[in-house]
């Protein structure tokens, strides 16, 4: 007997999750209902949203460009749409969704890529609920050091140091940080010092992607953002989907949409893989 027949095709591991999924979507829907947040963060996966199509005359025709989930501070997803594109109105009745879940006298803070672009509309939908939304700080680090080549020696060094400019002062010698980020004028001083002491290094590209991300920080997008605020639980959930068993590299919407449901039931252990929740859950 041939090795790869000792292990199931993807179809059939597919089949059993759906069948898995289908037995207790009561359940999944039921405690999505009654998920609450006080932190909630917003973001794309492009990647994922690939794999959703159908074939049409032997070629992929994909449905969706993008892939939305909305996460409250402990990982749960608290919704997600299929995207055509970045325009708010994609993902407006989402995030009207999660505003009918809240409670009376209930605030919320929004993290997210596109904080200044989707202001307005969601001052629209949470009003008085929700104060600033703020610019994600995975984001604003990311915008910068992606401009650093790979090869450039001082990469790890510049990469590190600019993380470190959204820190308090007292807080900068632990790997993970311990409080919320600073002022606008403390933010900007460091960044100043930033520039000041790697300026023989940084290129013109970077320089660039520093000016912009000054912008939000004047606007007062990464001040005061708590501990717990980010999307960084965003990006381990995107992971799993993309780098999971069960995401191969064509499916349907059924899969997709029965992945996102089993992370209800596990509010802690956010970075499980697809595969592992058919065994632990309920």
């Amino acid at each position: 007997m041939k090795a790869s027949r000792l292990w199931p095709s993807d179809d059939f591991i597919q089949d059993i999750f759906l069948d898995y999924y289908k037995t207790y979507e009561h359940i999944y829907k039921f405690i999505r209902s009654k998920i609450k947040c006080k932190i909630m963060s917003a973001d794309h996966t492009f990647r994922s949203a690939n794999s959703l199509g159908k074939t049409v005359n032997r070629k992929w025709i994909k449905k969706a460009k993008g892939l939305y989930f909305v996460l409250n501070e402990y990982g749960q997803v608290m919704g997600y749409r299929f995207t055509k594109n970045l325009k708010f109105n994609d993902i407006e009745d989402l995030f009207q969704n999660v505003k009918n879940n809240m409670d009376e006298g209930e605030e919320v803070l929004c993290m997210l890529d596109n904080c200044c672009s989707y202001e307005k509309n969601l001052k629209g939908i949470f009003k008085n609920k929700m104060s600033k939304p703020g610019l994600d700080l995975f984001h604003a680090v990311t915008r910068v050091t992606k401009t650093i080549p790979k090869t450039h020696k001082k990469k790890a060094l510049l990469c590190r140091q600019w993380a470190l400019v959204f820190r308090e002062h007292n807080d900068l010698n632990t790997k993970k940080r311990r409080l919320p980020t600073p002022s606008t004028d403390i933010i900007l001083k460091n960044c100043a010092e930033f520039k000041r002491k790697y300026k023989w290094c940084l290129s013109n590209k970077t320089i660039d992607a520093i000016k912009k991300v000054e912008v939000h920080i004047r606007k007062g997008c990464l001040s005061n953002i708590p501990v717990k605020a980010g999307t960084n639980k965003n990006e381990r959930l995107h992971g799993c989907l993309n780098h999971g068993a069960l995401c191969l590299s064509k499916l349907g919407k059924r899969i997709i949409y029965a992945s996102s449901f089993p992370k209800q039931c596990c509010p802690l252990v956010v970075h499980v893989k697809v595969a592992d929740t058919l065994w632990k859950y309920p």
